[in-house]
């Protein structure tokens, strides 16, 4: 054992004899007579929230409006490790980071006007995950914008989207992987997407970047369309079907190569022909196009170290009927288009424009809810078939070499897109997650199928029968 995992180790357990002795037990005690919810509840009421209330940011502002038991606004990303979870250390883990994220451990309240977050007065307690992923949270009820879980060697972290995108999670779960690790003695020092929990937050990790990027001149690109939806038999409501393609990143990338494509164009085409494939088996129309909607990482063309949202919704569309390889040429087109500066600046002022309005501004909270519950059955949902998000290669601290195996990611579900596609890679493992809130599993045999065709082995998991 390493001097510094056995100075750690020691540390720790005079940590854990001093809380106990605080609590009114002897050390030990607690294991006995308390289940592990219980303890980790214990545990957890030492939390120390520091915040003070926040408004949403600009693409934070349709998510409550838009919640209910048919979309959750939810994702997840999550980690394997090499090892069994320890839930006593993760909570203590939890512990340390919560006043790290005052944007994610807070509660979402609504005044007059508009929703706001405030410091939550209840502990973020972590869970064994037993159901299905997801499970969507009322508003009323919601103290935190995010959930812990734990199940045999993966930890994973489901965020309320109003509070961060995909970046900020990745953020929140890997300081929360490097506290647990450093608190069963193994020595991880400063890395990419992991901050140090001594910090306070900084002005930045909070700001509303969508606004700072707001010159109020480019237009907005208005191209769309009434799009192609799929069919199929909902699963319950608490029911979320997810299935995982664990694919070699090396194939996968010669493979897109091969085709003079980045591996999210290879991606974006295979799955427009998956979901055109299913259509075509089942004798459907194809009077409208395939759309599928890619959310960009804005911190790419816009420097920026917000942890909350800010993204720009890129929308690719493919016509029904067209062989693969005039997709591949359809999307690698719109890809370039649409990642142009001009384009994701547009985007934003189209969205912050809307914020900006002097009627909205004035409007009563209700009464902008109606109006975006309205909105967004008339617009977003009409005009999208489904949705891929990819993190690409997720970076870590390299201490996480040998510990963290691989990462996984995947979106709630959505009444209108009702199979989405999400992709997270490190290491040489690309998992791509399909998650789905109907029965059939068309578009996903034709998805994997296809990769299968092109060099690139896949091994399948899932939460339900294939």
């Amino acid at each position: 054992m390493s001097d510094f995992r056995s100075r750690q180790l020691k540390k720790n357990e005079k940590q854990t004899r001093r809380r106990e002795r605080r609590s009114g037990r002897p050390f030990g005690e607690g294991k006995k007579e308390d289940s592990m919810p219980e303890r980790l509840r214990r545990i957890a009421a030492e939390q120390k929230a520091v915040s003070d209330w926040l408004p949403l940011d600009n693409a934070a502002l349709i998510f409550p409006a838009s919640e209910n038991a048919d979309m959750s606004s939810m994702f997840r990303v999550g980690a394997l490790l090499n090892e069994p979870i320890d839930p006593v250390e993760l909570q203590y883990a939890v512990n340390e980071v919560v006043p790290r994220f005052p944007g994610l451990c807070a509660t979402l309240k609504g005044g007059f006007f508009r929703y706001y977050l405030e410091p939550s007065a209840t502990p973020l307690v972590v869970q064994e995950e037993s159901e299905f992923p997801m499970r969507p949270i009322p508003l009323d009820t919601r103290h935190h914008m995010v959930r812990v879980l734990y199940y045999g060697n993966a930890v994973a972290a489901e965020f309320f989207h109003v509070a961060t995108d995909g970046n900020g999670g990745i953020v929140f779960l890997n300081t929360l992987i490097a506290c647990y690790l450093r608190r069963k003695g193994i020595f991880v020092g400063e890395g990419a997407n992991c901050l140090d929990t001594r910090d306070r937050p900084r002005p930045e990790e909070l700001s509303d970047s969508y606004k700072k990027v707001y010159d109020g001149k480019t237009k907005k690109d208005k191209r769309e369309t009434k799009a192609y939806h799929m069919h199929g038999k909902k699963l319950p409501a608490t029911m979320l079907a997810v299935i995982q393609g664990i694919l070699n990143a090396d194939e996968l990338n010669a493979a897109a190569k091969s085709r003079n494509l980045t591996v999210g164009e290879l991606l974006t085409a295979v799955l427009a022909y998956a979901v055109d494939a299913e259509r075509a088996f089942y004798m459907r129309g194809k009077k409208h196009p395939i759309v599928v909607n890619i959310p960009v990482n804005l911190r790419k063309v816009f420097p920026s170290e917000t942890l909350r949202n800010f993204v720009a919704i890129m929308p690719v569309r493919v016509e029904c009927g067209s062989d693969f390889e005039t997709i591949e040429k359809t999307v690698k087109e719109q890809f370039a288009h649409m990642r142009s500066e001009q384009y994701l600046r547009g985007y934003v002022n189209y969205n912050v424009n809307v914020e900006k309005n002097k009627l909205f501004v004035a409007l009563p909270l209700p009464v902008k809810n109606v109006g975006m519950k309205a909105v967004l059955k008339l617009y977003s949902d009409r005009v999208t078939t489904t949705t891929f998000s990819n993190l690409g290669r997720i970076a870590a601290p390299k201490e996480f070499e040998g510990h963290v195996l691989r990462y996984d990611f995947y979106l709630g579900p959505n009444r209108c897109q009702l199979t989405n596609l999400c992709a997270a890679a490190y290491n040489n493992n690309v998992v791509l997650s399909f998650s789905r809130y109907r029965q059939e599993t068309g578009i996903e045999k034709y998805f994997f199928r296809k990769l299968s065709e092109l060099g690139v082995s896949v091994t399948l998991e899932s939460n339900c029968e294939l």
